[in-house]
C-alpha cells in the first residue's frame, strides 16, 4: 500500500496527520496545504534496488528506502506522484495529490490594544476566521472585528481557506 502523510513546515500550520492509504490498489485522491511537507511511504512493497519518483513538476527521486519527503511543497506539485520500484519487477503507483494554497493572512492593524481603548480589526487572505481571546471582541469569528479590552491585550486570528489554515497576530 501508499501511505501519504502532511506534516508541519514552512508557513502553514498543521498537525502530523496520516491524509490517506489505498487499499487493493484504489488510491483516493489526496489534498495537501502548500508550504507544508509532504511524505509518500511505500508499504509493504520492497525493492531491492530501491525505487524512483516522479512529482508533477517533472522532478525525479530515487530513493534506497520506502519514503520521499519533500519539505514546503509548492502549489507547482500539485498532480500525479509516480512511485516505481527499482527492481526486475518494476512495479509502479500512482498518487494523485491536489495541492491548495495555504492562506496569506494579513491583520490590520498591526498592534497592541491598551485598556480602555477601542479599534477595529481587519483580517483579510481566508475564507473563515477565529479570533482569540474573544471575551472583548464583538465577533470571534468575523473578519472585521471591534474589539474593546479591559486590559491591554494581543489578539491572535486563525484564518482556514480549504482545510488549510495560517494565523496572524496583532
Amino acid at each position: 500500500g501508499i501511505i501519504v502523510q502532511q506534516e508541519a513546515g514552512g508557513v502553514g500550520s498543521v498537525d502530523n496527520i496520516t491524509i490517506t492509504t489505498y487499499i487493493n490498489n484504489v488510491i483516493a485522491p489526496v489534498t495537501l496545504c502548500s508550504n507544508t511537507n509532504l511524505i509518500i511511504s511505500t508499504l509493504n512493497i520492497p525493492s531491492t534496488n530501491g525505487y524512483n519518483w516522479l512529482t508533477p513538476a517533472g522532478s525525479t527521486y530515487t530513493t534506497a528506502v520506502e519514503t520521499l519527503t519533500l519539505n514546503n511543497v509548492p502549489v507547482s506539485q500539485n498532480g500525479t506522484f509516480t512511485v516505481t520500484t527499482n527492481d526486475c519487477s518494476a512495479l509502479s503507483w500512482t498518487v494523485p495529490i491536489t495541492v491548495v494554497t495555504t492562506p496569506t493572512i494579513t491583520l490590520t492593524p498591526s498592534l497592541t490594544i491598551c485598556s480602555g481603548t477601542s479599534t477595529s480589526l481587519t483580517a483579510t487572505g481566508a475564507n473563515t476566521y477565529s479570533w482569540s481571546p474573544s471575551a472583548s471582541l464583538s465577533s470571534s469569528t468575523a473578519s472585521i472585528v471591534s474589539a474593546n479590552p479591559n486590559i491591554t491585550t494581543t489578539y491572535t486570528v486563525i484564518g482556514t481557506s480549504n482545510s488549510c489554515t495560517n494565523t496572524a497576530v496583532t
